[in-house]
């Protein structure tokens, strides 16, 4: 069974204003980070590569890589193992998300960092979202996948419960998130 633990993002004041992802956050254990390949600007991708300290100029080489193949791929000398998804500029992309979470099990990854949701502008992928849910879901035991940890902008709470909330009674997933999110499934208020 496959844990998958939803970590709320509190963004900095500075942060919502200007529109920058300053601050990344790593998880003691992870052995593979996931980001969107949007390189340029301060994007969860370039707070995660400050936190492991990955080298700049290769993650941009390889996120722009990523962007004109259109395939998720994973970047060679880093660690932990960073997965690259192209941008999909607010259009869902099932296949895509299929083959992410494939990516992720021919791998070998045992714990998953998805940075993808730590910061939010403008408008919430909850399609997209979904069907990274549904990926997951579909998932056939065995699978060296233990943990997944899905970063969430705290500002999106409401909607990423939303679409969380038909997957918590399912038998393939071990959903954990804040008690917080759960209770108050359905309401239209951040928590």
């Amino acid at each position: 069974m496959i844990q998958i633990q939803f970590r709320s993002i509190p963004r900095q004041w500075t942060e919502i204003q200007m529109g920058h992802c300053i601050w990344g956050y790593g998880i003691p254990g992870t052995d593979c980070v996931s980001a969107t390949a949007r390189e340029d600007g301060f994007t969860p991708l370039n707070s995660v590569a400050m936190v492991y300290q990955w080298d700049a100029k290769m993650v941009k080489v390889r996120s722009k890589a990523c962007n004109v193949s259109g395939q998720v791929e994973f970047v060679p000398s880093t660690f932990p193992k960073l997965l690259l998804v192209p941008q999909t500029h607010g259009k869902v992309n099932s296949e895509l998300a299929r083959t992410f979470v494939q990516a992720v099990l021919a791998e070998q990854v045992r714990h998953l960092h998805m940075s993808h949701f730590g910061f939010i502008q403008n408008r919430f992928p909850s399609e997209e979202f979904d069907a990274i849910l549904s990926a997951f879901d579909s998932v056939e035991s065995p699978t060296t996948l233990l943990r997944v940890t899905v970063d969430v902008d705290s500002r999106i709470q409401a909607e990423a419960r939303d679409v969380l909330f038909p997957y918590l009674r399912n038998q393939r997933l071990a959903i954990q998130a804040s008690p917080a999110w759960i209770s108050s499934a359905g309401e239209s208020r951040i928590t």
